[in-house]
């Protein structure tokens, strides 16, 4: 307990525009904790149902780091196929991108769904 107490807090949700801010905000996370990022376009419905639960998630675990970024400004010519898409980040390094999660999560999933599935993953700080 007193080891999570060290780490830092986040617990909101950051809504990143541009590249250049992602990579910053990446960079600039504790190299102790996971940044969890959701690549999404507002278009596609499980895009908008994970970002509706995101902040709850995010709120349940302060020391994972949280951040949406549209697919589009993240990389040119992002295939929509993929999306909704969570990449982890941790110490400025990608571990993993995990690609059309709501096929794992279905297309409304609630946040005890997806906490649960970030630490199946082993994904939450």
């Amino acid at each position: 307990m007193a080891a999570a107490a060290a780490l830092p807090s986040y617990g909101k949700v950051r809504a990143l525009d541009d590249r250049i801010a992602f990579v910053d905000a990446v960079d600039a996370v504790d190299a102790r904790v996971f940044a969890v990022v959701l690549l999404y376009e507002p278009y596609i419905p499980a895009c908008r149902a994970l970002l509706r639960v995101l902040p709850e998630v995010a709120a349940l675990r302060p020391h994972t780091c949280f951040m949406t970024l549209p697919a589009t400004t993240a990389t040119a010519g992002f295939d929509a196929a993929g999306l909704p898409a969570l990449v982890v980040y941790k110490g400025g390094e990608t571990v993993e991108a995990l690609v059309r999660v709501s096929d794992a999560l279905g297309p409304t999933p609630t946040a005890a769904e997806v906490e649960s599935f970030l630490l199946a993953h082993r994904y939450l700080s």
